[in-house]
Parts: structure tokens; C-alpha cells; sequence
């Protein structure tokens, strides 16, 4: 493969372990994006037919008196053949480079990268039981609470488990159960937004709507915990979340009008929010995004001594979670 031994400057700085399921995928998505970028997957595509082209042709040299258009077909067509092999040769340096040493055993013979890549995909692709094996352990270890984990690399776990699941077609990982058990998972980075998320689930479930991606919840997670940061300045899982979309259609018990107790009593449609206003708690902005108006905006202050309030009165929290 002398051929193949272009400038080490191309190689990789990351080391994949192809034994490892999640690692083999990563790297696998990583050489066929960059093949198909330079237009010579068709060259190393390991299930290639076994009589297609391992390398671009050169094209051949047009005959002397060739008319103009000839010769500018051919000047495009060489120029197209050096940059390919250029390509091929830094794909090259970089598959050798980007996999452990101890995946080289199954590359020293080989004769061109198409035969590079066939067998290291044969060594270690796993078998659609050993994927599905892969999945479920994966996914047993995220259905666990991330305490002292990074919640965005947790979140982006659950993301790449999900998309490679639903590519798969595995629906155990993608369907209502898995949905419920990452709602579960994060009763405890914000328990507020794992209960209202969960209502609303069963809801679409009971009235036979489509189901909400797994990779829109974990965005609106995401959104939540960033924006009670950037209001408060504190850390994120201190406070509940904001709840979005709910209906407010039904009041709940503590916001129905309560008959009064004798002449002088207030109703309780008089008492203020805890964000400070007069309305129903159904009614409050900071509570439900479905409230809010094109235009509106919060106050930081109020908004974390909302979600103060919820963190800390249970029967309050109780009213909310009744509407």
C-alpha cells in the first residue's frame, strides 16, 4: 500500500476502540461522512459489489487536434481524478490513524482502503442481537438519575440512544415506555417538569395522539433549566421548570371561585398569584407558557420567587399540579 502513504498530517487525534459498540459507530459515521464529502464512498463502500472501481480512473489523454471542448473535458476530468486520489490517500492516514493499535491487525495486508474498511467492518460490526444487547444496556444505565454526571452529556446520550434506536426501528426505546422513563429519570434535576410532562404524555396517549419525540423533550429540558439559570443566576435544578402548554380550560380547586363565608369574606379570584398579580393561578404567565403573550417577558425576580414558592409549599405545588 505504498500508494496509500500520503503526509501523517491528515491522521486522526482520536483514538477509536471498535470493539466498543458505541465508539464503532461514532467512527464508522465519521469515515463515511468524510468519503461522501470527497465523492469516494462509492470506492471504499464495504458492500461494494465485488467487481467495483477501488479508486478513481485516470482519464486518458484526448488525441492531438482534439477541438476545445474536448480538451477542457479532460482538464475537469484530470483535475477531478487528482483531487479523488488525494483524498483516497488522506482517508487512508486517517482510518489507520483514528483506530486503536490493536485494530491493525486487520488492515496490514490490506491492498486498498475498500479492503481496509470491508474488514474492519467484518471484525467488528455488531449483529443486530448485539446491538440490540448494546441498547438495553445503555439504556438501563440512563434510566438512572444523572447525580454527578454532566446533565448535558446525560442529555445527549439519551439523544443518541433514541436517533440510533428509532434508525433500528427498536420501538421499546422509542415508544411511550422510554418517553416515561426519561421523565422519570429527571424527577430530580426538575420535578416540575417531570410531573407536568408526564400528565401530558398519559394525556396524548389516552386520546391517541402522536406521541412527542424523545429529542424535544430533552431540548425542552434543556430550554428550562438555561432559562432559570439566566434568570437567577443559580443553579438550574434548584427550580421548577415552567410549565408549557397546558390546558386552561378547567380550573383547579384552590382557583374556582369559593362562595363567600359571610358578608365581609373575600373570594378567593381576589387573592393575589404568588407572582404577585390578581388572577387564577390558570391564568398566570410565569406558570403556563400558553398564557403568555406575543410580547411579554418576564421578571427575573419574579420568576425565581415563583418557582420558589413551588420548590417550597407542597400545597401549592398541589393546586398547580390539579389544573
Amino acid at each position: 500500500m505504498a500508494a496509500l502513504n500520503p503526509a501523517s498530517s491528515v491522521g486522526s487525534n482520536t483514538r477509536y476502540k471498535l470493539s466498543e459498540f458505541q465508539q464503532y459507530e461514532a467512527w464508522f459515521f465519521t469515515v463515511k461522512t468524510r468519503a461522501k464529502y470527497n465523492d469516494i464512498w462509492k470506492f471504499i463502500d464495504p458492500d461494494a459489489e465485488e467487481n467495483a472501481l477501488r479508486e478513481p480512473q485516470e482519464p486518458e489523454r484526448p488525441p492531438v487536434g482534439e477541438d476545445l471542448a474536448g480538451q477542457e473535458e479532460y482538464k475537469y476530468q484530470l483535475r477531478k481524478y487528482e483531487v479523488q486520489m488525494k483524498a483516497l490517500r488522506e482517508l487512508c492516514v486517517y482510518i489507520t490513524d483514528s483506530i486503536d493499535w490493536t485494530c491493525h491487525v486487520h488492515i496490514r495486508e490490506a491492498e486498498n482502503v475498500h479492503e481496509m474498511m470491508k474488514n474492519l467492518v467484518t471484525a467488528y460490526k455488531k449483529s443486530d442481537s448485539e446491538v440490540l444487547g448494546e441498547l438495553e444496556k445503555e439504556y438501563n444505565k440512563l434510566r438512572k438519575p444523572p447525580r454527578r454526571q454532566d446533565l448535558n452529556i446525560w442529555l445527549d446520550q439519551w439523544n443518541n440512544l433514541y436517533e440510533r434506536a428509532n434508525k433500528g426501528k427498536y420501538t421499546k426505546y422509542t415508544g411511550l415506555s422510554a418517553l416515561l422513563d426519561f421523565v422519570n429519570a429527571v424527577k430530580s434535576v426538575n420535578p416540575f417538569f417531570a410531573q407536568i410532562t408526564h400528565r401530558e404524555l398519559m394525556q396524548k396517549d389516552r386520546e391517541g395522539k402522536e406521541l412527542p419525540k424523545l429529542t424535544e423533550l430533552t431540548r425542552d429540558l434543556a430550554h428550562e433549566l438555561h432559562f432559570a439559570k439566566s434568570t437567577s443566576g443559580s443553579d438550574p435544578t434548584r427550580f421548577a421548570a415552567t410549565f408549557q402548554n397546558r390546558s386552561t380550560d378547567q380550573p383547579s380547586q384552590d382557583d374556582k371561585p369559593q362562595p363567600p363565608r359571610g358578608s365581609g369574606s373575600n373570594r378567593k379570584e381576589n387573592r393575589p398569584c404568588m407572582c404577585g398579580d390578581i388572577h387564577r393561578f390558570a391564568d398566570c404567565p410565569y406558570l403556563f407558557a400558553s398564557n403568555r403573550q406575543a410580547n411579554w417577558k418576564p421578571n427575573p425576580d419574579t420568576m425565581v420567587k415563583v418557582m420558589d414558592t413551588l420548590q417550597n409549599n407542597a400545597s401549592k405545588r398541589a393546586a398547580i399540579d390539579r389544573i
